[in-house]
């Protein structure tokens, strides 16, 4: 279990929201890293239908790359001692 902290910027304070479990945490990680990955496959594939200029060929290469890291990230993950609940 892990506290929770909210920073107040506007105020200068932080407050004590709650406490989460560590699976909570990395369950939450990971949605996002799969988000992530769904996010730039998907422009990737509306890229390369388009029209090819010097700007939309940057952005595929920032895509790949992006894309690249995170299989990397997946990669590391061990799912076989994960736990997942449906």
């Amino acid at each position: 279990m892990f506290p929770l902290f909210l920073l107040d910027t506007e105020n200068e304070s932080v407050y004590n929201i709650g406490i989460v479990n560590k699976r909570e945490i990395i369950m939450n990680q990971l949605t996002k890293l799969q988000k992530d990955y769904k996010y730039f496959e998907d422009m990737l594939k509306r890229l390369e239908k388009q029209k090819k200029t010097p700007g939309n060929g940057f952005a595929k290469m920032k895509c790949r790359e992006r894309l690249a890291e995170l299989d990397a990230m997946f990669d590391k993950i061990n799912y076989g001692s994960m736990i997942t609940y449906d």
